[in-house]
């Protein structure tokens, strides 16, 4: 009779698991070949979006869910408290066919290491809704930009 609530935990263990493994979307591994677009027919966007979104909704859904999971991140908390000063940190990559983020450029950093803390965020991000064009996917282009306001001993985004 012992083993039953063992047995039991023990699946329900094994499928967690496995839901957790499809669930996790993993990104590293997967090369990543073809053109890169700017400007796509769909553009790409966070999971969360909402589907059929025009250029500029899905512009502001992928800043919000972008803002929000940076801020919601535990890494953000060490990185705002780097941060004395206004200034922003300007990041670059591509959002594969697949919907994973590669390719992460720190165009401009504020302060030592903090574009590395945000690219390593990013990076940690959900696969996203792949940018399409002709209805094939395609790889794309994004850029964003954490800004930080003139708050002394806190940092805040703008």
């Amino acid at each position: 009779m012992k083993t039953l609530p063992i047995l039991l935990t023990t699946c329900l263990l094994s499928i967690n698991l496995a839901m957790a493994q499809e669930t996790s979307q993993k990104c590293g591994a997967t090369s990543h070949e073809g053109a890169i677009y700017k400007i796509v027919e769909e553009m790409p966007c966070p999971a969360s979006c909402k589907d059929g979104l025009d250029y500029t909704d899905s512009a502001a859904c992928t800043k919000e869910q972008i803002d929000n999971y940076v801020m919601g991140h535990e890494s953000y908390t060490a990185l705002a408290a780097q941060v004395v000063s206004s200034g922003s940190i300007h990041m670059r990559f591509i959002i594969e066919a697949d919907g994973c983020l590669t390719d992460f450029i720190i165009r401009r950093d504020i302060c030592e290491g903090c574009g590395d803390q945000l690219k390593n965020i990013l990076s940690s991000m959900p696969k996203w809704k792949a940018g399409k064009t002709l209805d094939q996917p395609v790889r794309v282009l994004q850029n964003y930009t954490l800004r930080f306001n003139d708050v002394v001993g806190s940092s805040k985004l703008e």
